[in-house]
């Protein structure tokens, strides 16, 4: 009967053993799907979280010669007084002879229908509230999306962060940049004291020529050829921005095909008729970071 007994306990431990090692693999597994899922995704930051999936749309995309930066400001659509609207006439879809921007001598109906649709930012002047920043004097931006206050924080760590980087190696390093303000994403994710932002951005830089944009979130950070962020996000990573070789076309091509683009299969739920589009563009030439206006067409070609 002992003998039975110790039989009886070996196997029982040898039950529980397998049962362990089931329930490990299938934490291991469910682990390992929840990465994957993250980047493909662009990380838990940008699938998750309510700020950044109800913040307005903004997109970046790499071009033959330079890098273009869109976002949309859709406030000002449902409620006139939060931005100054003297500065912001209707004609700002038209160049300075009256040229429509969506193509040149263009009389077709999307150029048509394109005109009629955005408004622009102004350039310069005005209290206007610009979601592209601009870094340091090496024409590095940051576009972010989410909550504004937590935008603004990552804003400034990043150039406290370039600061550290050029005083301490006397140059800056898109790479690295996006790698550090990664880090501090994490940290203030899991930090005691701290909360997680809510907010992620899209890094460009033209530093020594490299054309170079980074998706930045607590997931870590990742180098893309064009994404959008926001609002509406998910229809264009995957309708418009996978299917366009942007990175062949000059960033005035590529601006004029992503509004058209946009106007076209984005529904008015997500971005407003009437909305305010703010753009800018980095050339690796100047590397300076340029806002730009609909109107100011014939600026992005002098620049080719």
């Amino acid at each position: 009967r002992n003998y039975n007994l110790d039989e009886m306990g070996k196997v029982s431990n040898f039950i529980l053993l397998l049962a362990y090692q089931a329930i490990f693999s299938a934490i291991l597994c469910e682990a390992s799907s929840r990465n994957k899922q993250n980047s493909v995704t662009g990380g838990s930051a940008l699938a998750k979280d309510k700020f950044v999936r109800a913040s307005p749309l903004s997109l970046a995309a790499v071009c033959s010669d330079g890098i273009v930066l869109v976002a949309f400001h859709t406030a000002a659509a449902m409620e006139p007084l939060l931005i100054n609207t003297g500065e912001l006439t209707n004609g700002d879809c038209e160049s300075d002879d009256g040229e429509n921007f969506a193509g040149d001598d263009s009389e077709d109906d999307n150029s048509t229908k394109y005109v009629s649709c955005f408004k622009g930012l102004p350039a310069t002047g005005g209290n206007v509230p610009y979601r592209i920043e601009l870094l340091d004097d090496n024409g590095t931006c940051l576009m972010c999306s989410g909550w504004r206050a937590d935008g603004a924080a990552l804003a400034n760590k990043c150039r406290s962060l370039l600061r550290r980087e050029f005083t301490k190696y006397g140059e800056t390093n898109a790479l690295a940049l996006a790698a550090d303000a990664s880090t501090w994403l994490v940290n203030c994710a899991y930090s005691d004291n701290l909360r997680a932002l809510s907010s992620v951005g899209l890094l460009a830089s033209c530093i020594d020529g490299n054309r170079q944009l980074f998706l930045i979130d607590s997931s870590g950070y990742h180098e893309v050829r064009a994404f959008a962020m926001g609002s509406g996000s998910r229809l264009i990573n995957n309708e418009i921005l996978s299917r366009m070789e942007l990175d062949k076309l000059s960033m005035e091509e590529a601006l004029e095909h992503l509004l058209i683009a946009i106007q076209e299969k984005v529904s008015s739920e997500f971005i407003p008729r009437d909305a305010y589009v703010e753009i800018a563009t980095l050339s690796p030439q100047d590397r300076t970071m340029s806002r730009i206006n609909l109107k100011q067409r014939r600026g992005m070609k002098s620049r080719k």
